[in-house]
């Protein structure tokens, strides 16, 4: 602010000692008693008049002041503004106010700048996030910032007279939330009582010693027969209550109605119709048996099929065997010399009972899987391992139809969790049926990925492809996709790719198939690099 004209005066004919050393009080005292020339005010000798007069005008203030002066706006304080440092009391006396209110510079600086351009400027009941007493808290001020011009009127500090109303604020403030508190409490209570009141199960609260009807919904009046009962006690509202079997037909849960010291007042009764849930649950009952009986007719019926097809694969594969025996011998000529159609002919039968062989074996290695009896030997497998011979025995076959096979750069220094013989297992049967299914000229390719935990191999042909609606079924046991094969093919009993992927499992890896009609197919199996835990 700027000091009256008569009242400076008043003070400098004085004499200009007396404007700081007179009267009593700890600031005054603490002001005297300060070094002033260790701070930027420099010797309070050599202070200008108009400094005196200002810091005599806070001093003998009976409200809370305190004068910020000079370009680093130093702080000079009374008694009644002690309260408002805290424990920044006393040594925020001569500190620059920027460096004792660190917390809240944001929020002055503005203030600051334009009272030093010549504005006073007023707040009610600002909040201040201060940190006056080792933590940040909330502190609601009313005050007045005015220029104080020094002895060459030029603006060269800031009078602030504030008042703390944080008691009567946080008072006010609890209040608010208090009365917002009973507003959202009795909106509760409307809704809370308006879903009593619509609640399909039926409520009634009771009170008092003898019970006595305080509410009662919807459903609780539909099933006493709309009687008036609020007000009215248990005997006087269902006196034929006992008679009447509710009990049978009827689920009741009685709770205490407790007031907010502890005090038992009351019952609240809740209950429901259970009858039709009685008969639900009879006939859930009913219905779980019989899915279970289901389940182990399946079990057994599976395991009968598993010891089926594992009986037959072993008594045809002796047969068959024998016939693949003594057509060698006949084609070695241990009964003479063949001509050339006797020798065709054993060519076939040999032929014919090495494929007949083979879908015993797919058969019986399917019905191993599935009875969990397939043995798995997982090691750590460098991927040259695994690929090595692939080409020399799927060659034969590529040659036959005229097919270009090459395979991409595969890093065979990798190593992957695996049991070697299934995998290669896996990868010929992928090869082979690629093979079949690609049409003489096309190409099959062998390409890897390799990351951190995972090694991709895949078989890509460039044949005719798997329609969308049955590629989903495509690794299904029993299932013959039709790949347009020619009336010379044999196709099998669909269970290689099943097997392949029932081995991958096993191996924690998998088997995934993509295929565009017309553009060809891949087949992918993705193996751990490493045991899964």
């Amino acid at each position: 602010m700027t000091v009256p004209t008569a009242l400076q005066d008043a003070l400098e004919s004085q004499g200009s000692d007396r404007t700081i050393y007179a009267d009593v009080g700890e600031m005054r005292q603490r002001v005297r008693d300060m070094d002033w020339s260790a701070t930027p005010l420099g010797p309070a000798s050599e202070w200008p008049q108009s400094l005196k007069t200002s810091v005599d005008i806070v001093l003998g203030s009976a409200f809370p002041q305190i004068l910020l002066w000079g370009p680093e706006l130093v702080q000079v304080y009374n008694d009644g503004y002690r309260e408002i440092m805290g424990r920044k009391h006393p040594g925020g006396l001569g500190m620059p106010t920027m460096e004792c209110w660190p917390e809240i510079a944001r929020l002055t600086k503005p203030i600051y700048d334009r009272v030093l351009a010549g504005d006073t400027v007023t707040f009610e009941d600002a909040r201040f996030p201060l940190e006056r007493n080792g933590e940040l808290e909330d502190a609601y001020l009313t005050l007045s910032y005015s220029p104080v011009r020094d002895d060459h009127d030029v603006i060269a500090g800031i009078y602030v007279t504030l008042l703390e109303t944080t008691r009567r604020m946080h008072t006010a403030l609890m209040e608010a939330e208090r009365a917002q508190l009973l507003r959202e409490l009795e909106a509760e209570r409307r809704r809370l009582q308006e879903v009593f009141q619509q609640a399909p199960a039926f409520l009634a609260v009771l009170r008092g010693p003898d019970h006595r009807f305080e509410f009662a919904n919807d459903a609780y009046l539909r099933l006493v027969g709309r009687r008036d009962m609020v007000g009215k006690t248990v005997a006087e509202s269902l006196p034929e209550m006992a008679s009447q079997g509710f009990v049978e037909v009827l689920d009741f849960v009685y709770q205490p109605l407790t007031e907010a010291d502890g005090t038992r007042v009351g019952v609240v009764a809740h209950g429901s119709d259970v009858t039709e849930h009685t008969l639900a649950r009879r006939d859930l009952e009913v219905a779980r048996e019989i899915a279970e009986n289901a389940r182990r007719d399946a079990e057994q019926a599976n395991r009968a099929k598993s010891e089926f097809l594992t009986t037959m694969s072993h008594e045809l594969r002796t047969p068959l065997n024998a016939v693949a025996g003594y057509s060698d011998l006949l084609l070695m000529g241990v009964r003479g010399e063949l001509n050339d159609s006797q020798r065709e002919d054993l060519e076939r039968i040999k032929r014919s009972g090495q494929y007949l062989l083979g879908l015993i074996n797919d058969v019986l290695n399917f019905a191993k899987l599935e009875a969990g009896q397939v043995e798995f030997r997982v090691d750590e497998i460098p991927m040259s391992q695994l690929l090595e011979g692939l080409e020399d025995l799927i060659r034969p076959q590529m040659n036959a139809k005229g097919l270009l096979y090459h395979h991409g750069d595969c890093k065979t220094d990798e190593t992957v969790h695996v049991d070697p013989e299934k995998v290669r297992q896996i990868l010929l049967n992928l090869l082979t049926n690629a093979a079949k299914f690609t049409e003489p000229g096309g190409e099959i390719a062998l390409s890897c990925d390799v990351d951190e935990s995972s090694v991709c191999i895949a078989v890509h042909d460039n044949g005719r492809g798997i329609q969308a609606d049955q590629l989903a079924g495509v690794f299904d046991p029993f299932v013959q996709v039709d790949r347009h094969l020619t009336p010379q093919s044999q196709q099998g009993v669909g269970l290689g790719l099943a097997i392949s992927r029932d081995l991958a499992i096993g191996m924690g890896g998998k088997l995934e198939a993509e295929s565009e009609p017309g553009r060809g197919s891949t087949f992918s199996l993705t193996l751990p690099r490493s045991a899964k835990l």
